[in-house]
């Protein structure tokens, strides 16, 4: 067997160095947490659940942007899994990450646990109304396809009367599509028609 040289070229040993600037507007603490969450999801992405991860609200926030910015689809797929979990404590704050996010499918999961007692907190002597002041942070288009589901209106003689307050959040939640509304030149919100 005659030895020969190979047309296979080498493969050097050294790293490869770009010398490019990536200018991040970021601050060192969330640059870490987003660099931190890229290197679990890639290295142990077979090995994690999202049960498991220490993410909470306020770092969901952060790295949300980052992740789309970036195009990290792993990374969010894992993110939404944290959310929906996260979705049953915190259900509020989750539907408003979604409406930010313009994620139905999310904010889907967030109203199913919206049950009674979260949707008004009738407990402080003030009767600190939770329902409105937490719909203020939704769109536009979210808060009328909220209200939509949660008071059916009743018509008599083609007049809407607001009906019954409906509170099987879980039954509506499957319905919630604000994106059937769009916006005209004025800017308002305006349902289409189907």
């Amino acid at each position: 067997m005659a030895r020969g040289r190979s047309n296979i070229p080498a493969i050097s040993a050294q790293p490869v160095i770009l010398d490019e600037v990536i200018d991040l507007d970021l601050s060192t603490k969330n640059l870490r947490l987003f660099l931190d969450f890229m290197r679990l999801t890639t290295r142990y992405e077979s090995l994690i659940s999202a049960n498991g991860l220490n993410i909470d609200i306020a770092k969901a926030r952060i790295l949300l942007p980052l992740i789309d910015q970036y195009d990290c689809q792993a990374m969010r797929s894992l993110l939404k899994d944290k959310l929906n979990a996260v979705a049953w404590q915190e259900p509020w704050e989750v539907l408003c990450i979604a409406c930010e996010e313009d994620d139905s499918e999310l904010g889907r999961e967030a109203i199913t646990n919206l049950y009674p007692h979260r949707l008004h907190t009738l407990s402080s002597p003030k009767r600190d109304i939770t329902l409105w002041s937490n719909l203020s942070n939704l769109s536009g288009a979210w808060q009328l396809e909220f209200l939509r589901l949660f008071m059916p209106a009743i018509r008599r003689d083609g007049s809407a009367l607001v009906g019954e307050i409906n509170a099987d959040v879980a039954t509506w939640a499957k319905l919630f599509n604000p994106k059937k509304y769009d916006e005209n030149a004025t800017g308002v919100r305006k349902r289409k028609r189907n």
